[in-house]
């Protein structure tokens, strides 16, 4: 029974200081992941095709700087950042294919210059956030079960949802 209310009473704990910011930054991962259906909706509606070589490309040159910038190792960034454009273009294929059977009614598309923008000033939030994280500590790999509960995309896999963690653990402060 002690056990228990033990481990109740610690449940009841406010988060702490590393816990909070990896609560924020695994936030910050998910909104950046939900804004895929609107880009999937914009390139269906365009009849574009989901991969942009080239834009992943900007996108990794431009996130790599920026992780230069602030402090991160960018080596050890790249991983992430093709792991994120991974889960991105998984979840845009994934509803591509949902709307061949079951068309989305009405769909309204927000230009492709506006979700992107949006997209890298989210971008560049989780690298800062990344960075504050890595400055207190880290997180570590009994992490994933608040990633998993933070990060709530509803056609992102579990297998791209734990490649996108474990690339998240070895992402490394710049020596």
């Amino acid at each position: 029974m002690l056990k228990i209310l033990c481990v109740i009473a610690f449940a009841m704990l406010p988060l702490s200081a590393s816990a909070a910011e990896n609560q924020q930054l695994f936030n910050l991962i998910n909104q950046r992941l939900s804004y895929m259906k609107a880009v999937a909706a914009y390139k269906a509606t365009a009849h574009s095709p989901v991969e942009d070589i080239a834009q992943e490309k900007k996108v990794v040159e431009k996130s790599t700087e920026q992780a230069r910038k602030i402090g991160l190792d960018p080596k050890s960034v790249g991983p992430f950042l093709k792991a994120q454009i991974d889960a991105a273009k998984a979840i845009q294929y994934r509803y591509r294919a949902d709307w061949l059977s079951v068309p989305e009614k009405k769909q309204q598309t927000v230009p492709l210059d506006i979700l992107r923008s949006r997209i890298a000033k989210t971008g560049d939030a989780i690298l800062t956030e990344l960075h504050t994280v890595l400055s207190q500590g880290g997180m570590k790999p009994g992490d994933l079960a608040l990633f998993d509960n933070a990060v709530t995309e509803p056609n992102l896999s579990a297998t791209d949802k734990q490649k996108l963690f474990d690339a998240l653990l070895e992402v490394k402060l710049k020596p």
